[in-house]
């Protein structure tokens, strides 16, 4: 069986080229640093190594995943597995943020809503908990445009005027389309899931974005690229029914 490669630590050098004539410095990544022909090639166009050394003080994760598809290219749970066994990609629910105003405007268009169709970038003075405490929302710039059509509003991330598309479409139908992108996350029912205010693992939030390239189709991730058996056949009747038995096990192999 021959699997993706899931990443956990790279040990690489920064290949600095000089090349005054531009205007700006050439960075390159390498991650085989024995690469023979690549040495004598940066000798020969005096370019200077260097090799990072330092322990990172922060940590992060990657998914790499095809639309076109579903092949899980790469997978980082952090820096070093040796430091922490903890997978970022799989465990960590950080709050979707801004990244979860394309799954808002999506659901919009299926509803209906077009580019050109006009939202309110105006104040609000929202219900907070109680009947006391209000939530007044703001943008980045703390600046309001007024009428915008929808599509500037996605393009510049609008906070305001995305709350006022969720109050149009209705929170229940987002979350419901929400669930037919196979997400999982438990989501709050109110209206700051129009701010991303609701935790994600990446992975999840990685095949839901997977429906933009994919023009709206679901991918099947697949984890397992071959199988061979023992008599060295290629088994490839039984990748699908692998990877579909695989992605049910995905999440409790983590827990």
């Amino acid at each position: 069986v021959s699997q993706s490669r899931y990443v956990t630590h790279i040990s690489y050098e920064i290949i600095i080229g000089r090349n005054f004539s531009s205007r700006f410095v050439n960075f390159f990544s390498l991650v085989d640093n024995k690469n023979a022909g690549l040495k004598k090639y940066l000798a020969e166009t005096k370019f200077m190594t260097f090799s990072l050394e330092q322990v990172p003080e922060v940590q992060s994760s990657v998914i790499v995943l095809s639309p076109q598809t579903g092949d899980l290219l790469a997978m980082v749970g952090g820096n070093s597995f040796t430091q922490s066994k903890f997978n970022r990609a799989l465990q960590s629910l950080r709050q979707a943020g801004s990244t979860a105003k394309p799954i808002i405007y999506a659901a919009a268009l299926e509803k209906g809503l077009t580019p050109a169709s006009i939202l309110m970038d105006t104040p609000q003075s929202l219900a907070g908990l109680d009947n006391v405490s209000t939530w007044k929302p703001k943008n980045y710039d703390n600046e309001f445009k007024g009428l915008i059509t929808f599509r500037t509003s996605l393009q510049e991330s609008r906070n305001v005027s995305t709350i006022n598309l969720l109050q149009k479409i209705g929170i229940d139908y987002v979350l419901d389309f929400a669930k037919r992108l196979q997400i999982k996350a438990p989501i709050t029912p109110d209206m700051s899931i129009s701010l991303g205010s609701f935790g994600i693992n990446l992975f999840e939030l990685t095949k839901a974005y997977a429906i933009f390239p994919s023009k709206g189709k679901i991918i099947l991730e697949k984890k397992i690229f071959s199988i061979t058996d023992r008599f060295g056949k290629n088994r490839t009747e039984l990748v699908d029914l692998v990877n579909r038995h695989q992605t049910a096990n995905l999440y409790r192999d983590w827990e």
